[in-house]
């Protein structure tokens, strides 16, 4: 994936459009409480979902499916199973979806 001209060596549009959530992500994990027997993150389950919502696939099995290829490891997306990625709807409070939605409405420049 291109790189954009203001980013860090090493870094793709994927991560920079994740940039104004860093200190979010990072605040959420912190403070969740991690279950023995939980893989997938919450960082990692947003990243999958907004690779979902660009990528516009027709299923979320598609989703799962394209993670294997080698683009979409070039963004940093790993290999999830199926029951895990569902699960995670479940798992996560909307809460935390709300904390983001509220940081990129008030990070986004609107013109």
């Amino acid at each position: 994936m291109p790189q954009t001209e203001n980013a860090a060596p090493g870094t793709t549009t994927f991560d920079e459009l994740f940039s104004p959530l860093v200190g979010t992500f990072a605040d959420i994990e912190a403070n969740r409480t991690i279950h023995h027997r939980v893989a997938l993150s919450f960082t990692v389950f947003v990243r999958l979902l907004l690779y979902y919502f660009i990528k516009a696939p027709l299923s979320g099995r598609q989703l799962l499916t394209d993670t294997l290829t080698a683009a979409a490891s070039l963004l940093g997306l790993s290999k999830v199973k199926r029951s895990t990625f569902f699960d995670a709807f479940n798992r996560f409070p909307v809460k935390w979806f709300a904390t983001l939605f509220t940081v990129v409405l008030t990070t986004i420049t609107w013109q």
